[in-house]
This record gives structure tokens, sequence and C-alpha cells, in this order.
């Protein structure tokens, strides 16, 4: 072994040596930019789906429900999957009604997944899958079960939709972020700097981690919202 050593060419060592420091630096530099095309490409994305909740909200007067029942009230799809047609360069689908998310059958992608809801930054094929786009759901709420409420009816501050890495949530699935369980983790968002917020005119906004999770909390039902400004508020953190 030593003597393999030896028969290296010291000319060889020497230019690797230099080789390594020259890339070295540049590490950080390339993780850096990745992370931020990552971040750009999630604002955009969620700037998308709040271009599509409107243009369905156009369209049929309302918000899209939070979640999609059958005749009998049980739960079967999400509000993403109703409003995937409204998304800019959207896949077809073929659906199949009052048939559940977890039917394979219930519907057919017929183009391209929906990569708008997903990570662009995660591994295939979860991220093709697992939304990582969430409505703030529940009670008093812009996404409230059983209330859907107009674009009108809402504060341009309220927070409808957040983004939420490995959420465990099929994209159709209707299961979303429930107001009363945020976990204060979410300010970290995906990176651990900041988080990405869509708020009722269509804005997206990166918060960063250290806004406080009480002060979010203000914008994330519809009274709350039309009480506070988000400006001063959630200004002071906001990357925009």
């Amino acid at each position: 072994m030593a003597g393999w050593v030896r028969r290296i060419p010291w000319r060889y060592v020497l230019s690797v040596l230099v080789l390594c420091g020259i890339i070295a630096p540049l590490i950080p530099a390339v993780r850096a930019a990745r992370q931020a095309a990552w971040r750009a490409q999630r604002c955009n994305d969620l700037k998308q789906v709040g271009l599509a909740l409107h243009n369905y909200a156009d369209a049929q007067r309302t918000l899209p429900p939070v979640v999609i029942r059958d005749a009998q009230g049980r739960l079967t799809t999400s509000w993403r999957l109703r409003i995937y047609p409204f998304v800019e360069a959207s896949g077809l689908y073929a659906y199949a009604a009052n048939k559940r998310w977890s039917d394979t059958n219930a519907f057919a992608l017929l183009l391209h997944p929906p990569y708008v809801f997903c990570d662009p930054g995660g591994e295939y094929p979860k991220s093709f899958s697992e939304t990582s786009i969430v409505a703030v759901a529940g009670p008093g709420t812009a996404f409230d079960d059983g209330h859907c409420l107009s674009i009108a009816d809402l504060s341009p501050n309220t927070i409808l939709a957040v983004e939420l890495r490995h959420s465990g949530i099929y994209w159709a699935e209707p299961r979303d972020l429930d107001v009363s369980e945020i976990p204060d983790s979410i300010t970290s968002g995906f990176d651990g700097d900041g988080v990405h917020v869509l708020f009722a005119d269509g804005t997206v906004w990166y918060l960063r981690k250290e806004v406080p999770l009480d002060d979010l909390k203000k914008f994330f039902t519809v009274e709350g919202a039309k009480h506070f400004d988000r400006e001063q508020v959630l200004g002071p953190y906001a990357r925009r």
C-alpha cells in the first residue's frame, strides 16, 4: 500500500489538491443557489395556487369547499383537486364523481402530475404525490368545513394556505392544516429559515422563522385578519 502511494506522481497529487482547493469554497455557494432556486419555485407554485383559487371563485362565486363529500356525507377528495383545472399548465384529469381520493380508479392522470402542489426539491416519487401546500382549515378560517365563503367575504390579510414540508398528505386527500393544531415548527418552513404564506388577495410572502407564531395566527381566521394590519405585524419579518 505504501509503495503504491509512493508511485503516485507528485504533480498529480498537487493537481488534485489545487482542484479541491478551488471546488471546496464553491460548494456552499452552489448549495445556497440551489436552495434559492427551490425557494423561488415554491413561491411561484403558491402564487399559481392563489390565482387558481381566484379563478375558481370567479367561476363559482365562492372558494371551493375544503373537503368534498359524496351523497352520504363521506369525505372523498380535497379542494386541491377541485381547483386543479384552474391551475396554469395543469394536467387533465378524468375524475369519477363520488369516489374517494384513495381509489386508484377514481381519477386518472392524463398529462402530468400536479407539480404545483408538490415539493420541487423533494425525492421522487413521493414528492410527486405528497402535497407541500395545505390550507389553513377549521372553525373561523376561510376554509371552514360546511361554509363556502367568497373572496369578497375576506380581508386581503387573511392567510389561506401555507407550505408544509413532509405533510404526509396525498395531494387529492381531504386533509389540511387544522387551525387548532398549528405546530410551532411551521415558521421554520422547508429549509429551517422561514415559511411562504398565501394571502386572500393572492400575494405570497416569505416570512423569516423569527416571526412569532402568535402573530402569524392572527391572520389565520377571517375575523382576526380584519382587525390587524399585516404590514405592521408581519411586515418586519417579510422578504419580498
